[in-house]
Order: C-alpha cells, then sequence, then structure tokens
C-alpha cells in the first residue's frame, strides 16, 4: 500500500517511476534491488549493516561523519568487493 501511495505521488508529480527511470538511465542494465528482494529481505540487509557499521565503529550519519569515517567505509566496501571476487564473480 505505502509503495502504490509513493508511486501514485510520483506519478501525480511528474516524476519518472524508479523502475522506469532505470530502463532508460541505467547503462550497465543491473538488475535493482527491489527486483531481485522483498521489502523484508532488504530490510534484513539495512537492518544487518547498521548492526555492523556500530560494531565497526563508522557513523554514518552524514551530518558529523569524519574524514576517518569515509575511509573506514570505502576500506569496507573494497575488503565486500574483493570476498566476493574471491569466490568467483566479477563484481
Amino acid at each position: 500500500m505505502k509503495k502504490q501511495l509513493t508511486e501514485r505521488l510520483q506519478e501525480l508529480a511528474g516524476i519518472k517511476l524508479l523502475k522506469e527511470a532505470d530502463d532508460f538511465e541505467r547503462e550497465d542494465k543491473k538488475l535493482h534491488p527491489t527486483e531481485v528482494f522483498t521489502d523484508e529481505q532488504l530490510d534484513m540487509v539495512s537492518d544487518m549493516l547498521d548492526v555492523m557499521f556500530k560494531k565497526l565503529n563508522i557513523n554514518t550519519d552524514l551530518q558529523t561523519s569524519t574524514q576517518e569515517d569515509q575511509n573506514k567505509i570505502d576500506a569496507l566496501f573494497d575488503f565486500i568487493d574483493g570476498y566476493f571476487e574471491t569466490l568467483g564473480g566479477t563484481y
């Protein structure tokens, strides 16, 4: 219901729906996360990321984050990319 309301408000405001915009603007044609996972699964991933960032002492508040926080985030994503590469993927 919330998703339908959001889409309707976007339509009324003349804003392209996310899925429509992605079809035309995304060069790599990767699927959007909402096309692969349910809202519940994406909520679970968000919760896990929140817990992980807290355990790693990474501030994700853009208003108060520091260069050290950004360095940690960059290093973490590099590590995650490397992890998937070891699994044989080209992420």
